[in-house]
């Protein structure tokens, strides 16, 4: 019997595909959930010593949502995302002493 000196090689050149099929096998099978989003009201914060049970008027609120079509709605009317910004401009910029809003019944009271 022969001995030699050297170790005997392993060709590992397949070893590298085998990994990459792997990884490709879990990516293409792996099931990503699609989910419809989570309806949470957040709470709010109560300084010490104030009331927090304030009913909020409905006509201080600016409502913005994403439909299901992934369009952007302003109090339930679809607009642009660049719109937004205007749209809310007007509706904050209304009835304070140091605005220069319209007065709109429509918009904020007191922002």
């Amino acid at each position: 019997m022969r001995h030699s000196k050297e170790a005997p090689s392993v060709n590992a050149g397949s070893i590298a595909d085998i990994a990459f099929f792997l990884l490709i096998f879990i990516l293409v099978t792996a099931v990503i959930p699609n989910d419809q989003g989570i309806k949470r009201k957040l709470s709010r914060i109560c300084p010490p010593g104030e009331d927090c049970n304030l009913v909020i008027k409905e006509r201080n609120i600016l409502r913005i949502t994403i439909n299901a079509k992934q369009e952007i709605m302003v109090n339930d009317d679809v607009v642009s995302i660049g719109s937004i910004k205007e749209l809310s401009k007007t509706f904050l910029d209304n009835t304070c002493d140091y605005c220069l809003g319209n007065g709109l019944l429509q918009s904020s009271a007191n922002p």
